[in-house]
């Protein structure tokens, strides 16, 4: 019953998936094939189980002597680019294939699944949704297991995408809310609910700061499958934090000229840390005039007026030295 269970919900979610993604048995048989998998190659679901690999694909991919058969054969996971390929209607496309084997609780293969993404033709890269998103999205079964990367994710993890397939998420992403026993995954499927939290991600690359969105996945009939997590780098940020910290600290000091360093920083980020030290120079010119004014009365000068053009706290504070 568990092996029929974990069946389904690899059904399931291989049919939310945006890519092409397919499931064959030990003779090579489709025995899943999602609605991107039918759209790719012309055939329908219906068609298309039954039918073996090669013939779904029409050769580009499962016939004799293929590096795919070859690598599942073996035990390995394979990934591979710019295959020519000419799908049922005829059309001519360029397309990667991921594929990872399937083994049985002896060890035994006994099948293999497959990811094929389209290229683009000018061949600039996927020409899927997610994979055009520049920060990184990944699925997660309810084991955890990895079903789906996009390419800004595998840059950012530093991994090919058959090393993250299958692989369990808290051995990518390595955060402490992972190791902690608070991982927000399982709390999104157990509560069926969205989260976002903040974390870091420790990378073979080093540490970096990240905001997680994750949301369950359902089934139709409104069970929860697995969960997409949507990651962003909050790398920026943090160093904003920590700059203005940073000045804090010293006007809290008495160094009244500190200012942010704005050269680390571009476009939204950049502005953040103009308009903080623009802040900064909004206040300190006319405190600067306020103490040199104090100082000329404290030397007996009672005959000048703070003329000065200031408005609200600034100005009562003119009008009280000028009373």
């Amino acid at each position: 019953m568990e092996q029929l269970s974990k069946e389904a919900d690899r059904e399931q979610i291989i049919s939310c998936l945006p890519i092409a993604a397919y499931v064959a048995d030990a003779s090579w048989k489709i025995i899943e094939f999602n609605d991107a998998a039918a759209e790719l190659t012309g055939l329908t679901t219906d068609e298309a189980i039954g039918m073996r690999v090669r013939d779904v694909f029409n050769g580009a991919i499962g016939k004799k002597g293929c590096p795919v058969v070859k690598a599942m054969t073996a035990g390995e996971a394979i990934g591979l680019d710019n295959i020519s390929f000419i799908n049922n209607d005829e059309i001519h496309s360029t397309v990667s294939i991921s594929s990872k084997p399937i083994v049985d609780d002896k060890g035994k293969f006994s099948g293999s699944v497959g990811f094929v993404t389209l290229k683009s033709s000018a061949g600039e890269g996927d020409s899927t949704l997610l994979n055009s998103l520049s920060s990184p999205v990944m699925a997660i079964d309810r084991d955890l297991k990895i079903t789906f990367m996009n390419q800004a994710g595998l840059n950012f993890v530093g991994k090919d995408y058959e090393q993250v397939i299958g692989t369990s998420c808290y051995k990518i992403m390595n955060t402490a809310h992972c190791k902690g026993g608070n991982c927000v995954v399982r709390r999104a499927m157990a509560e069926e609910r969205s989260f976002t939290g903040d974390s870091v991600a420790h990378l073979e690359s080093g540490d970096y700061p990240i905001r997680c969105s994750i949301a369950p996945v359902k089934d139709e009939s409104g069970t929860v499958i697995g969960a997409i997590e949507h990651i962003a780098d909050t790398t920026n940020e943090i160093k904003i934090t920590e700059e203005v910290r940073r000045v804090t600290q010293e006007v809290r000091s008495g160094n009244l000229a500190a200012k942010a360093e704005i050269s680390g920083f571009a476009g939204n980020y950049k502005t953040i840390v103009e308009s903080f030290n623009g802040t900064i120079d909004a206040a300190l010119g006319p405190f600067k005039m306020i103490i040199e004014h104090i100082g000329m009365i404290a030397r007996g000068d009672l005959s000048q007026r703070l003329d000065a053009d200031l408005h609200g706290d600034l100005a009562m504070v003119r009008d009280n030295i000028n009373a």
